[in-house]
Order: structure tokens, then sequence, then C-alpha cells
């Protein structure tokens, strides 16, 4: 009889209230769109803003997160879970780059670029850096739970194998302007205690 946890269908199969691994159903998902431009950060940066402002509506921590793979064609579009799915390592660029191996069927990303609204922390930069991510694009800096360009700098670690190209910066103002409206709301509200951005996902 095969051991609890070890039926991969199982594994990776979202429930209706443990739906971490969101597999793009929303009915204008960016899932299998392509940029006509050789390449533009901008227009996937928009799309994974789009998935920002989703889990803002959806009371989440406003992270989005797109994967592309070397065609420019959309693997994932997804945000941050960590609420409602009931689920702390469900940050959107880890949902994403799950999905986006389980859909190629590989345990490596090697030719996809990752687009996500806000600076990576600690465990996304790792992941990130285990599942090969070729480039790295995110828009907000995350000065108190980041760690690509703050923080422990992740890729610059002895301890990091495989460092991705970086490029920050990208629709910064908007995808930060977010992540502060949604805070900002928080402590109107007075549910601010603990929330850190990156670190209350």
């Amino acid at each position: 009889m095969p051991r609890r946890g070890t039926d991969k269908k199982l594994a990776f199969a979202p429930s209706a209230r443990y739906s971490w691994l969101k597999l793009g159903m929303n009915d204008d998902s960016a899932v299998g769109k392509r940029c006509n431009m050789a390449e533009s950060d901008e227009y996937y940066m928009r799309l994974a803003l789009k998935e920002a402002q989703r889990a803002f509506a959806e009371d989440e921590v406003p992270v989005g997160a797109v994967l592309v793979a070397a065609d420019g064609s959309v693997l994932a579009a997804t945000y941050n879970t960590s609420e409602h799915g009931l689920h702390a390592l469900a940050h959107a660029e880890a949902v994403a780059m799950s999905i986006g191996a389980v859909s190629l069927e590989q345990k490596r990303l090697w030719d996809c670029t990752l687009y996500v609204t806000l600076e990576p922390c600690t465990m996304c930069a790792a992941a990130v850096s285990m599942m090969r991510i070729r480039r790295l694009v995110y828009g907000a800096a995350n000065p108190k739970g980041g760690a690509v360009e703050n923080g422990v700098r992740f890729f610059q670690s002895p301890a990091c194998n495989h460092r991705p190209e970086v490029v920050s910066g990208v629709l910064a103002d908007e995808c930060g302007g977010l992540m502060t409206a949604f805070f900002q709301n928080k402590r109107r509200d007075g549910m601010a205690g603990g929330a850190d951005g990156q670190a209350a996902k």
C-alpha cells in the first residue's frame, strides 16, 4: 500500500479550500498570452500587476506573478494566496513556478522569465535559484522583506548555486502604490498588526 503523501496527483491537486496552486481559472486569465514584441518587460509586468489587483480585491497581500516561457507565452499568472489558501508558502512567485513546473513536466525552468510585482523574499529568491529561472524581473523594492537587492541579498550569497539575470524597478511606482494602499487600508481598519509587506504573505 503506498505511503501517505506519495501520490503526485494528490500532492498537486488544489481543493476548493486549499487552492494555493491556482491554475489560471479566471475568465480573463493571462495564461497562453504572448507579447507581440520581441520582448517587453513592461507588458508582462502589467499582467502581473493585474494579478496583484485581484489579490487586493480578495484581501490578500497584493503581489502578482507571471511566468513566461522562452517563446514569450505565459505559463502561469497568479497572485499571493497565503490567507485564503491557508498556506504560508503560497507567495505569488512560488505558486507561479510550481504551476510552470507541472505544466512543463520538468523540475527546472531554465529558459523562463519570472515577473513579480514585489522584490522576492528569501524563500522565493532561493526558489528562483533552485528552479534555475533565467531572468527575474520585479517591480517594487521591498526594503523590509526583500532578499535580492535588500536584506540577505541571496543571489550574492555563497549558498546560491544559480544566479538569474535580475531586472528591477519595472512599473515600480504602480506596484509599490498598490502595496501602500493595501496596508493603509489595513491600518485605517485597525488590522495592521504583524503586516509587513512580504513577511505578511
